[in-house]
């Protein structure tokens, strides 16, 4: 090349970088805005949405229904809605507050009361939920996100009688499997023992060592009755009382009772 070509292409180069030409062919518009509706990551939706896995029956006649949600920054959730239809008993909820949009999956509870004031009850139930994202500047609609799901809803507790140990010195130790629902909180759990058509009876009970996360948890409890408890038919229940975690009033309860046969 002649020296007075490469001095004149030396020249340009500063030109050729600042209007982008010197960039790979398409680079350029890489580096744009992302089209409407799309934040973040090239691609990400600008909301997504998903139904949980298990609802609960909740206070009165509430149920819970558990969301994971995702939008991408910088939009603002405008609203989250929920409705609920389990067989005659249909219900509406909506959350706005402490829903915010920072590309991780979030997962919250939204309550939906029934709109005859007939409470939910366990069971299947059809759930849809709806979720609005807007411009944090104009509040202009930005996206919508729908999702629908066929869930179980569970009761706010339950317990189960696993099984009954007599123990040498006549007392009966009594393991059962319990679980409850969040965000309510244990009150207490029980179990009772006896025999002789009640004329031997025993109970014990806790209220502690019981979080209520969705999860089974099993514990023993020994029950002392008012005679030795022998070898033989026992009638075994049990029964467990949760509560609201802010005013403290009662949510549900569950309580069994089963036949087992005592022995060491």
């Amino acid at each position: 090349m002649p020296r007075h070509s490469r001095t004149i292409l030396s020249a340009m180069l500063p030109v050729l970088v600042l209007a982008g030409l010197w960039l790979p062919l398409g680079a350029a518009q890489a580096a744009g805005p992302p089209p409407p509706g799309v934040a973040g990551a090239v691609g990400a939706p600008a909301v997504e949405l998903r139904v949980g896995q298990e609802g609960s029956v909740g206070r009165f006649s509430s149920v819970s229904i558990p969301v994971l949600y995702r939008c991408q920054r910088p939009w603002l959730v405008a609203g989250l809605y929920v409705e609920v239809n389990r067989g005659a008993v249909t219900g509406f909820g909506a959350r706005t507050a402490g829903l915010t949009c920072d590309g991780t999956w979030n997962r919250v509870l939204v309550g939906a009361d029934s709109d005859t004031g007939e409470p939910f009850a366990a069971g299947y139930a059809e759930v849809r939920l709806t979720m609005d994202v807007q411009d944090p500047v104009t509040f202009d609609p930005v996206d919508q996100a729908t999702a629908s799901a066929r869930i179980w809803i569970a009761p706010a507790a339950r317990i189960v009688v696993d099984r009954a140990v007599l123990g040498p010195d006549g007392s009966v130790r009594v393991t059962v499997s319990a679980r409850c629902q969040r965000p309510w909180v244990l009150s207490e759990y029980s179990v009772s023992v006896s025999q002789r058509e009640g004329f031997v009876y025993g109970s014990a009970f806790r209220d502690t060592g019981l979080v209520c996360d969705a999860l089974w948890h099993r514990t023993t409890l020994r029950v002392v009755g008012s005679e030795p408890f022998v070898r033989g038919r026992a009638i075994v229940g049990a029964g467990i009382y949760v509560l609201d975690p802010v005013d403290f009033d009662p949510v549900g309860a569950d309580a069994v009772s089963r036949t087992v046969m005592l022995r060491r």
